[in-house]
């Protein structure tokens, strides 16, 4: 089954339903962008990475001192969303890279010469 990416407004909706990576915080507007830019918005991937944040932040928080600030608990939870998005950047870049990587080296014969290339 194939779906297409989000655009940006059905991009920051999920996340705002999800309430993570907040607009309020220039850190996390900014990881918005960096999701959008670097690896798509792929629906599926993104809806598996803010439950995975959500779950994230709530175990961050419960981790705090009982007599924690509201201040420290969002700081806490904002904190822990970011690590799984930035975690989720690093391993799409990298499958992508080790997907082209796998490609190029399954493809032996120079489609221009039709000559066997030289291992690397």
């Amino acid at each position: 089954l194939w779906v297409d990416d989000l655009d940006g407004n059905e991009m920051n909706t999920l996340l705002d339903k999800f309430d993570v990576l907040s607009t309020d915080a220039a850190a996390s507007t900014e990881l918005r962008r960096r999701l959008r830019d670097e690896v798509g918005a792929n629906a599926q991937g993104l809806f598996k990475t803010a439950a995975k944040a959500k779950s994230a932040a709530a175990a961050a928080v419960k981790a705090l001192p009982a007599d924690a600030t509201e201040a420290e608990r969002a700081t806490a939870a904002s904190a822990s969303q970011r690590r799984v998005f930035e975690t989720f950047i690093e391993v799409e870049q990298s499958g992508a890279f080790a997907e082209v990587d796998n490609l190029l080296t399954q493809v032996p014969i120079d489609e221009v010469t039709k000559q066997r290339l030289p291992d690397q």
